[in-house]
């Protein structure tokens, strides 16, 4: 409530419901119907006498305070939005519309989800909140579970200090988070996001790990495969085109601040011969803030990755910086031999370094389609980095580091596709082996 009411000039009214919430769940599903009639009574009392509108009215609710506002959405005619926090699952889930939080309650009904795991397997784990889609636009932040820093006690007492205005608020706060973290995360990433700079961009995906491996990072032509999550939800496309329902997954952090920013990387390999070939090693970019500070990414993790050399390689990038600003970046190269395949080891005329053609840097969270160039939202946000004397090519020995810088002179590079995919079988090892010896050996 303090968020709304800093954040613009509402009428803001909370419901307190405790008497009928604290009794045994089963009962407390029947009384929430009995709360969500009483809610209707009020907003339609209020349209009645003092003029209200329905379609400026906004119902938040968490837990079994989600399917409240579905009832209570029933007998307001035209009611302009719900959301819903995690809506409760037991009694609810797969149950008809007529008994939960569905989009037919609102003009526009956004849910957060951020507790899937269901309840009846016990053995997994224990979830409060529903996995099934129940509103027009509905959000899976870390893929609906496991929320970040909700596995360990350390917030807990943070938690007891900072939550609330005095010592009881706080210790009450403490409380729920020690019992239901995953399940209250949706509460705190709707409240984080009234306030927030950072966009809280979500992603329209079909599932979370095509997601992760970079595969929705598009706003498309019209915009509505990328929206914020949270307060301004509302500014979705897909209202304005009359789209039935989405899905759209994001990352977030352990806090106290959730909200991370998205970029997508792309580097390309060279190939100044056109010999094809493949080098096989770890790689590390880092770039430069605003403020100087380094911010470091490890592209292959602790497994490397093979690199064909004239193709593109697209990451998905998360921070909880803003680096749209950055202009110039270190890259890091270590050659990795393949225990399982001797020819990889590099003993004598071979060419272990990295030819970088170019580096792009895209924020992602600063586009939308009705400002881009094409269907992937990119316009003057594209950084592309490259020699800081525009070369075409920058190598980078084993084991070093090299910076490259934005110049306009960059985004004139391109690198020669070649047609095979990343491999890492024995003959993909040989032709490396050969085309470095023949790369070696031209260059005497």
């Amino acid at each position: 409530m303090r968020a709304l009411l800093a954040e613009e000039d509402f009428n803001v009214i909370m419901v307190d419901w405790s008497g009928g919430s604290r009794a045994l769940y089963t009962q407390a599903t029947a009384n929430a119907r009995v709360v969500g009639l009483e809610v209707a009574h009020l907003v339609n009392w209020l349209r009645k006498h003092l003029s209200l509108q329905p379609k400026d009215v906004h119902i938040i609710g968490h837990s079994l305070g989600s399917h409240i506002a579905g009832y209570a959405g029933e007998r307001i005619r035209g009611l302009g939005r719900i959301t819903g926090l995690d809506p409760a699952e037991p009694f609810f889930q797969y149950m008809p519309p007529s008994v939960r939080l569905d989009p037919t309650d609102a003009k526009f009904v956004d849910v957060i989800h951020t507790d899937v795991d269901s309840i009846i397997f016990i053995a997994q784990a224990v979830g409060l909140g529903l996995w099934q889609p129940v509103g027009h636009i509905d959000f899976y932040p870390n893929d609906g579970r496991k929320q970040p820093g909700c596995n360990s006690f350390y917030h807990i007492p943070i938690t007891a200090l900072t939550d609330g205005l005095d010592l009881f608020e706080g210790l009450d706060a403490a409380q729920k988070e020690l019992v239901a973290c995953n399940h209250n995360r949706a509460a705190k990433l709707f409240t984080d996001s009234i306030r927030s700079q950072c966009p809280y961009m979500a992603f329209q995906c079909d599932s979370y790990k095509q997601y992760l491996d970079g595969e929705c990072l598009t706003c498309g032509k019209d915009g509505s495969r990328c929206t914020s999550m949270g307060y301004y939800a509302d500014s979705w496309p897909g209202v304005r085109n009359n789209e039935s329902h989405a899905t759209f997954y994001l990352t977030t952090t352990a806090g106290p601040h959730y909200c991370v920013y998205h970029y997508r990387l792309t580097i390309e390999v060279g190939d100044p011969d056109q010999v094809g070939g493949s080098l096989r090693g770890n790689l590390k970019v880092s770039f430069f803030s605003d403020e100087g500070n380094i911010r470091d990414f490890d592209l292959t993790q602790e497994t490397p990755r093979v690199f064909n050399r004239g193709r593109s390689y697209s990451y998905l990038l998360e921070y909880p910086e803003d680096l749209s600003g950055s202009k110039d970046a270190l890259v890091h190269w270590t050659y990795k031999a393949d225990v399982f395949n001797p020819l990889s080891y590099c003993v004598l005329f071979c060419d272990t370094s990295f030819p970088l053609a170019k580096l792009t840097f895209v924020s992602i969270d600063n586009v939308r389609s009705s400002n881009s160039k094409n269907d992937q939202g990119e316009n003057s946000n594209v950084v592309n980095m490259c020699h800081k004397k525009g070369h075409q090519l920058v190598t980078i020995g084993n084991g070093e580091s090299v910076r490259v810088v934005s110049s306009p002179s960059c985004a004139n590079i391109n690198v020669r596709t070649v047609s095979y995919d990343v491999r890492t079988d024995a003959i993909a090892l040989i032709n490396a082996s050969i085309d470095a010896l023949s790369s070696y050996l031209n260059r005497q």
